[in-house]
């Protein structure tokens, strides 16, 4: 059994980093920099240590998501064509 001791970093995939944003300052969150980079990064910080990156490619909101809506659920560079 592999011992965990904590998270350093998550990356959350959004499609609108600025209302993500109030969201997670809830939450106790900082924004440090961004967004950055193709895919507009937001990356927050928080007390604990935890350093959370929201990444700015998902679709519009009431467009399916790649990842949690359509079958294949597809991770990292997985690339799938999807019926229309």
């Amino acid at each position: 059994m592999i011992t965990t001791r904590g998270l350093a970093h998550v990356g959350i995939r959004v499609h609108d980093w600025e209302r993500s944003l109030r969201f997670y300052a809830l939450l106790g969150f900082t924004r440090t920099a961004g967004p950055l980079g193709p895919e507009h990064v937001v990356i927050l910080d928080h007390p604990s240590g935890l350093e959370l990156n929201l990444v700015c490619n998902s679709p519009i909101e009431r467009e399916p998501n790649i990842l949690m809506d359509v079958p294949p659920l597809c991770q990292g560079s997985c690339r799938t064509t999807l019926a229309a």
